[in-house]
């Protein structure tokens, strides 16, 4: 993961854990990314080791700003992958962020339509009083798409979420088409917008959305009709 420097602590805002804690972010000069550990887990030898279907990391890819590097677990052989890449150990969660595992997913079974392929699981350490994560890939789902909750179990110790692959459905002109994250611009697109317009937004409302592994402020995005501008330039 090479050195690690500026460690920062911070209460909880708009990132990718649920519950109130205070997480721990390194920002590695060699990687060029930004760590973020969550759940008063301070260092790798505090994360629990993955479990073969687990996610050991989320990747958020920041336009202007370096990678920032969610870590859910720890690999039982190698490192997690930190990299932006469209390989087999890549699962898209976003357009800007992506799901990381520590064993290739291309044996997997591509997720059917109704089938359940990604879970989140919250469980509440009491000697600790932290909430510890399991994000564990069930099947693969390829670009685009959307993840779809579909089932959902909550207690006072324990929380559990069932989320499906959906592929995107055609959506209509001046139709509601993604939630934009506020904070890195990241895009839940819902639906796929017809030939000749384009997803963006329209306002600056800012509403509080719940996606996966998100629950934070975010803008509604439409499908906008775009006129292609021609070069009207005569040649001299």
């Amino acid at each position: 993961m090479g050195n690690l420097y500026l460690l920062v602590f911070f209460t909880f805002g708009p990132c990718v854990v649920l519950t109130e804690t205070v997480d721990t972010i390194f920002y590695s000069k060699l990687d060029n990314v930004v760590y973020n550990y969550l759940n008063d887990i301070k260092n790798e030898k505090e994360l629990e080791v993955c479990r073969p279907d687990s996610v050991c990391n989320v990747v958020n890819q920041r336009y202007w700003l370096p990678s920032k590097v969610y870590r859910v677990c720890r690999c039982a052989k190698g490192q997690c992958p930190f990299e932006w890449k469209n390989d087999d150990q890549s699962v898209p969660l976003d357009n800007q962020s992506q799901l990381k595992t520590c064993e290739r997913t291309n044996n997997m079974e591509i997720c059917s339509r109704e089938d359940v392929g990604l879970t989140v699981k919250e469980t509440k350490d009491k000697k600790a009083g932290i909430w510890k994560k399991d994000i564990s890939l069930k099947c693969r789902c390829d670009w685009p798409l959307y993840w779809r909750l579909s089932g959902t179990t909550m207690n006072m110790t324990h929380n559990f979420k069932e989320y499906t692959c959906s592929k995107l459905y055609k959506c209509q002109s001046g139709e509601f088409c993604a939630h934009i994250r506020a904070d890195t611009y990241s895009a839940y697109y819902q639906c796929s917008c017809p030939k000749g317009h384009i997803c963006i937004t329209k306002d600056k409302t800012v509403r509080n959305v719940t996606e996966l592994l998100y629950h934070g402020p975010s803008l509604r995005a439409y499908c906008v009709r775009y006129v292609r501008m021609e070069n009207t330039t005569k040649p001299v």
